[in-house]
């Protein structure tokens, strides 16, 4: 009995022993958060003394504008807007008070759950009433697209990129009427029939990029007369014909035109300026897979060029446009750029350069840059040389490049030596 009284007894002290040190502990983590408390106090009192903690905060707003460098804001802790939130309680009040940290934004979306949904109608509540940029990558759910369809009046830019189907989704989206730049790569639903008719309830456009368009018949498609539109963009893929597009368009604003493997691209072109007659300075095409694709005649039409660019798988188009081009044909050109892809410039074909050169220079007498790029670039010094003796005086800047860059040259001045020119 005795010795069940003792372990009764050393029981009870070992229980009352643990709870004074659970009492000692508590005192002692009352103190340390009283202590963290103290310090986080003491920090903040001694940042006040900084410049910057006594700047007001009209200013500090300014400087977040300023911050927020172009371009699409994203939607991630590390980037601002949100990385000024995380800075102080301060810094967090004064940003999301800014509606203009809150206009542009890109959101790539890798699932479409609700939290995502509700990032997106809190980041373009934030902006209040000012109008949107935005551009969405990934997956768009339906909390996302409701969440959108809430600011549908005030967006100005819209970029969607992803596979998804898009169609009447842009109907409900955004309000044509007031957009500014729509781009679209890699969307799928997307008719020639439903570009011309966004085209044509978008007044005030003036950029448009897409890709991926399924091509119809031709029957019942409406024309347009687009005054606004100055910069356009087709990329094709083995699927689709967004070139196909011109034959129903007419732009007499057109600054900017980007065609990537356009089919049947001179005809349209050609038809497409005549009827538009447009102010074009910048041209730029790509994937000739042949020097029977390579066609000129349409420049006649757009004598303001100042810029032209030129892409050619497989092949060496330099020769090839320089035997397409006319006296005349681009009086205004000032930059060429003529891009080989999976082409090599050897010595032997390098020895031609000198000559296309300088009939490049007399076609063209307001040039001022060219750019040759090959896959490979591998010239003899004495060619290379020979073409510098061409480009002495600082009128003329000729870029030779390659891909890997394994030989770069620039050279000023060009001359002509042909029987015109003497």
């Amino acid at each position: 009995m005795s010795s069940k009284a003792a372990l009764r007894k050393c029981v009870k002290d070992i229980a009352s022993a643990i709870e004074r040190q659970k009492n000692v502990i508590e005192r002692e983590e009352k103190r340390l958060k009283d202590l963290i408390h103290s310090l986080r106090e003491a920090q903040r009192h001694f940042k006040a003394f900084s410049p910057v903690a006594r700047l007001p905060d009209e200013i500090l707003s300014i400087i977040f504008q300023l911050c927020d460098g172009p371009g699409y804001a994203s939607a991630a802790p590390p980037c601002a807007p949100l990385l000024l939130t995380h800075v102080c309680y301060q810094w967090r009040d004064i940003a999301l008070s800014c509606p203009f940290l809150w206009t542009s934004v890109s959101f790539h979306a890798r699932t479409g759950g609700k939290k995502y949904a509700k990032l997106v109608s809190a980041w373009l509540g934030r902006s209040q009433a000012l109008p949107l940029e935005i551009r969405l990558s990934g997956f768009v759910s339906d909390g996302t697209k409701k969440a959108l369809e809430q600011h549908a009046s005030r967006v100005r830019t819209l970029e969607i990129r992803g596979v998804f189907p898009v169609g009447t989704f842009l109907e409900h989206m955004i309000s044509f009427s007031s957009l500014r730049t729509l781009k679209l790569f890699g969307a799928t639903n997307v008719t020639i029939s439903d570009y011309l008719h966004s085209l044509e309830s978008a007044p005030l456009l003036t950029e448009l990029g897409i890709t991926s368009v399924d091509v119809e018949t031709g029957e019942g498609l409406i024309e347009v007369i687009h005054t606004s539109l100055k910069v356009l963009n087709l990329e094709e893929d083995e699927c689709s014909c967004p070139s196909f597009i011109l034959r129903y368009l007419t732009l007499p604003a057109l600054d900017s035109l980007t065609l990537v493997r356009g089919k049947g691209t001179n005809v349209h072109l050609r038809d497409f300026f005549s009827r538009s007659s447009p102010p074009l300075k910048h041209l730029s095409i790509g994937g000739f897979e042949d020097a029977t694709q390579i066609d000129l005649g349409y420049l006649g039409f757009v004598p303001s060029l100042v810029d032209l660019s030129m892409a050619c798988e497989g092949f060496d188009g330099v020769p090839i446009v320089c035997a397409r081009m006319t006296s005349g044909s681009a009086p205004s050109l000032r930059h060429l750029t003529v891009a080989n892809h999976s082409c090599s410039l050897g010595p032997r074909d390098g020895k031609k350069l000198p000559s296309l050169l300088a009939e490049y220079r007399c076609f063209c007498p307001h040039l001022e840059l060219i750019r040759f790029e090959y896959f490979a670039c591998g010239l003899l010094q004495q060619t290379l040389d020979q073409v510098e003796r061409f480009t002495r005086g600082g009128m003329l800047h000729v870029h030779l490049s390659s891909l890997p860059l394994s030989q770069w040259r620039e050279v000023n001045e060009i001359s002509c030596s042909c029987s015109r020119c003497r």
